[in-house]
């Protein structure tokens, strides 16, 4: 997937959580999971690994953060997610 197709995707997603109308295979399986705590002006909170997620992503205002699996991905590999997600596009 294309890294405009992925921000598309999970925006679609988030707003329909927002709007709380996910469909049942919305909410299960998850592989990647985000947490943000930037509209309350935190700047570092701790992610919690969700059961079955490889990846939680977080962010405040400044900052990105992530908790993973060890198993399932390396410091590498979350690296380039990170940096992808905080680079302008």
């Amino acid at each position: 997937m294309e890294e405009t197709d992925l921000v598309e995707q999970l925006g679609r997603l988030q707003r329909a959580a927002m709007k709380h109308s996910l469909a049942p295979e919305q909410t299960s399986g998850a592989t990647i999971g985000f947490s943000s705590m930037a509209r309350w002006n935190v700047t570092r909170h701790i992610p919690v690994l969700l059961p079955r997620t490889s990846l939680m992503v977080a962010h405040s205002a400044t900052t990105f953060g992530a908790g993973y699996d060890h198993r399932l991905l390396t410091g590498f590999d979350v690296v380039e997610v990170l940096r992808a997600l905080s680079s302008p596009s």
